[in-house]
């Protein structure tokens, strides 16, 4: 069962029905480019005999990159959760030359093309356990080039590139790999806030523990430049000036602008984040959910240095005109703060009216190609086309 996205752009949308396969081909590309673990999640006491003796979960963690490592707790991984076939991948990916480590070496060896260079990555993910699965980059190439090859249990780089020591080759070809490290910020569409009891030293994850976090970003002598620069982040937005003029004094209850103010109150044993608009100072649950998705998605954002970002339902809770802002304000990070924006999205006014914001929209589909496989077309040819008296656009005449 294969699965090929064509062509992305700096702008993506992703189109379809629920549960056609959009979060899957989000998951998949967070689970490629994330750091994997070292070991297997369920640690085995195992006999002379080979009998397992006992079994008891990992307690001790460690990282290792994203091109080699054992993945854990995706026991669904697999298609019908057949363990016994590999999943196999192919990934290509521009990247300026300028990002790349002795990027002036590999230009003299031809390793380069000007300007940006298309790096291709192979692989697979194979079974170890039921609790974990090992993934693993076979092959890597710049410019249709090799620079990389899982060969016979041994990394090999520039393998046939006399003019690089031996000693030299791995230092030169690990760093390129490790570029991607972490490519991918992943934000799902679990994003409700929940009532959080005060606790000391919590690392934002979540939104679940998204006040606290905040918290200790703001209490934190080490962390602190963090908060004042999420501060400073959220004073950048603005509306447009056409958004102006249809919310008017609507705007004025709206907390992120150049006075931005983020303050934290208790109540009992329960943390508080406070945010203060035009008439008042008042904690964040007293604010609608629009606002409190629009404050999570850019307070992850701003602490985010992957250099892709994904967005699972980029609409929620948010009006028409709100969900336009937000993508017109995302659209503006680039390249600054990411390179690269995907999201998926039912909203009819991206759909239809805005179209024209995307570069590529993706229709994700079930059963096109191949019974129960999932099937996506990208369009990078949108017309600016839509009819105020039916309602018709590009997409909905295409997809109807």
């Amino acid at each position: 069962m294969n699965t090929e996205i064509e062509k992305f752009g700096t702008v993506n949308m992703f189109y379809g029905f629920n549960n056609c396969g959009k979060s899957n081909i989000f998951k998949f590309l967070k689970l490629l480019f994330e750091k994997k673990k070292e070991g297997t999640k369920i640690k085995y006491n195992v006999s002379s005999d080979g009998d397992v003796l006992s079994a008891k979960s990992e307690s001790l963690i460690k990282e290792t990159n994203f091109w080699s490592g054992n993945i854990w707790n995706e026991p669904f991984l697999f298609t019908k959760n057949d363990r016994t076939q590999p999943i196999k991948f192919t990934v290509t990916l521009d990247i300026s030359n300028e990002d790349i480590p002795n990027n002036e070496l590999l230009n003299q060896l031809g390793f380069l093309a000007d300007g940006t260079t298309e790096m291709k990555l192979s692989g697979e993910i194979t079974e170890i356990d039921y609790e974990t699965s090992e993934l693993k980059v076979t092959e890597a190439f710049l410019n249709n080039q090799g620079f990389y090859k899982w060969d016979d249990l041994i990394d090999a780089f520039f393998d046939e590139v006399d003019e690089i020591e031996l000693e030299d080759k791995g230092k030169i070809g690990e760093p390129i790999l490790n570029l991607l490290n972490n490519l991918v910020l992943f934000i799902d569409s679990d994003r409700s806030f929940v009532r959080e009891v005060s606790k000391n030293g919590i690392e934002i994850s979540d939104s679940k523990n998204f006040k606290n976090g905040l918290f200790e970003l703001n209490i934190n002598a080490e962390k602190n430049d963090r908060f004042n620069n999420l501060v400073d982040f959220l004073k950048k937005f603005d509306f447009s000036q056409p958004a102006k003029e249809k919310l008017n004094s609507n705007s004025r209850s709206f907390p992120f602008n150049q006075n931005t103010d983020i303050g934290f109150s208790k109540f009992d044993d329960e943390i508080e984040v406070m945010l203060k608009n035009e008439t008042a100072r008042l904690p964040l649950k007293n604010f609608g959910t629009g606002i409190q998705q629009f404050f999570y998605l850019l307070s992850v954002i701003a602490q985010n240095k992957s250099r892709v970002v994904i967005i699972e339902e980029i609409e929620l809770n948010l009006s028409p005109l709100y969900q336009v802002e937000l993508l017109r304000f995302l659209k503006t990070l680039i390249p600054d703060f990411f390179d690269q924006l995907i999201f998926s999205s039912h909203s009819p006014f991206f759909t239809k009216k805005n179209a024209s914001m995307l570069d590529v929209i993706h229709h994700v589909r079930i059963g096109f190609v191949t019974p129960g496989g999932t099937t996506v077309d990208s369009h990078d040819d949108i017309p600016e086309f839509y009819d105020e008296f039916t309602d018709e656009s590009f997409l909905s005449l295409l997809y109807s």
